[in-house]
């Protein structure tokens, strides 16, 4: 059966975060800016929906026509409605998706009310009380079948526009949008004036590094407030390193923590926290015996100092001063940590991405980290489609909040000297 995934709104970082975990063997081609199909899923999707950060939905291919008909959808989708025992009211839902015909997105978004209103129909003659819920968009979104309860009272159906007719979806999963948020602004410790990694992009980062399997020891030399360890937690990492220059940082990734341990009741792995400067990680492990000759670093996943906020003003020469700081910053940070890496251990690390006359400017320390034994690992399966395989010249994945002025560069390296 096949399985559809609907894709966060970076579909490219989403892509290369699936097939981290799924394993990038797998055939990626049917595939648009708004959902990928996949066959042969082995993983549950509760499984997999509470895993990955850059999926909103997860469901499963029902059945598939070769053109509208009105009668027939309304046949099938009537038939799904009764999947659930209940005593109460049925609330329903339908969502049209994009996977490359968008002439024919268009239609069904045209006709969706339409199919609503007649299987509504179909359920009061049967003396079933029903509830179309709708939206403003052409998609209902996961708040919108979280709050109106459709995965459990009657269905969230999708109707996907191919080239090749219309496929019918039927929704399993949505993203836990409670969680996320109570993550993002509800822990005790938040630091805006020095920029916050978004925690889901932290998880995504830790399966992009992890891929299947969330083993080994983990090092954030950059912890700030702690949000990738508490991904990297919630994820099932046994052994977790945070650093930070910064005794206040260490000390607020200490309370984010236990605050996660209190509010779900999780036992916390063994987490060592200890103020460090990066040029001097090496010492600051081996001296306070966290890392030995025989247990060393598995993964770094951080994202480190980006720079001075930036107001779009800036002149090159600033843009320059600022650049050279932060690789020279980067590179020493990179030559430490070499020295208590594991051989072929995995970095998945941001950079910040400056504009200039709406040109993208990029850290430029590309060549030092090659000839310090780090290679640039493609986080996209190769099968995807190119119009979706959007990479930067450094081979790693643009992230971009509307409004921000520094963007992200994700970027994951292979360590092997």
């Amino acid at each position: 059966m096949e399985t559809f995934f609907v894709l966060g709104s970076n579909h490219t970082l989403s892509i290369a975060e699936i097939g981290a975990v799924l394993g990038r063997d797998l055939d990626y081609s049917q595939a648009s800016s708004e959902m990928l199909l996949l066959d042969n899923i082995e993983i549950g999707l509760d499984v997999l929906q509470e895993r990955l950060a850059g999926v909103i939905k997860t469901g499963q291919i029902i059945s598939s026509i070769p053109k509208w008909s009105l009668d027939e959808l309304a046949d099938l989708l009537f038939s799904h409605c009764y999947e659930y025992d209940r005593e109460s009211r049925v609330n329903f839902g339908i969502s049209v998706y994009d996977l490359n015909n968008s002439q024919l997105a268009s239609q069904l978004q045209e006709k969706n009310k339409a199919l609503g209103l007649e299987i509504k129909k179909r359920l009061k003659e049967s003396d079933q009380s029903a509830r179309f819920v709708t939206g403003r968009d052409r998609a209902l979104s996961s708040v919108i079948v979280e709050t109106n309860n459709l995965l459990e009272s009657g269905g969230e159906f999708v109707l996907i526009a191919t080239k090749d007719g219309i496929l019918i979806g039927q929704t399993r999963t949505v993203q836990d949008f409670k969680a996320w948020s109570e993550r993002d602004f509800g822990k005790p410790k938040r630091d805006p004036k020095r920029g916050m990694l978004p925690p889901k992009l932290a998880r995504t980062m830790c399966n992009l590094a992890s891929g299947s399997d969330p083993v080994g020891t983990l090092l954030d030399p950059f912890c700030g407030i702690g949000t990738t360890l508490i991904e990297a937690t919630l994820l099932g990492f046994k052994k977790l390193i945070g650093t930070d220059i910064d005794q206040k940082a260490i000390n607020d990734s200490n309370k984010n923590l236990n605050w996660l341990g209190r509010e779900i009741d999780l036992e916390l792995p063994d987490i060592h926290l200890l103020a460090c400067p990066v040029e001097e990680i090496d010492s600051c492990l081996t001296t306070q015996e966290i890392v030995d000759a025989k247990h060393m670093v598995d993964l770094v996943i951080t994202e480190p100092d980006l720079g001075p906020p930036q107001s779009g003003r800036e002149t090159p020469q600033q843009l320059e001063n600022t650049l050279t700081e932060l690789a020279s910053l980067y590179i020493e940070g990179f030559r430490s940590m070499s020295k208590v890496l594991a051989k072929d251990a995995v970095v998945c690390i941001t950079f910040p991405v400056f504009e200039l006359d709406k040109k993208k400017i990029f850290v430029p320390i590309m060549k030092e980290l090659q000839e310090l034994g780090y290679k640039v690992i493609d986080p996209v399966p190769t099968s995807v489609p190119k119009q979706l395989n959007i990479k930067t010249p450094q081979n790693g994945i643009l992230y971009q909040r509307p409004k921000h002025k520094v963007a992200r560069e994700v970027l994951v390296f292979n360590y092997s000297p």
